[in-house]
């Protein structure tokens, strides 16, 4: 008779081959990219406050549609 525990660790052996590693890798990177760009988009940390506005002597430096992401 299979238990419950005897599924649950063969689905965790599962997750420990380099296949699923590299999978749920993946993922957590797409996801870490498409937060990255949302902020760059709404201008906003991590946690939500916005960016700080840039000082007049950065604001020189900068090109219109200059931006740190390249595509």
């Amino acid at each position: 008779e299979s238990t419950g525990l005897e599924a649950a660790t063969a689905r965790l052996n599962g997750l420990a081959s380099p296949a699923a590693k590299a999978e749920g890798l993946d993922a957590a990177a797409g996801l870490i990219e498409s937060q990255s760009k949302a902020r760059f988009d709404d201008r906003r940390a991590p946690d939500g406050a916005p960016w700080a506005p840039w000082s007049a002597a950065h604001r020189r430096t900068r090109r219109k549609g200059q931006t740190l992401l390249v595509e």
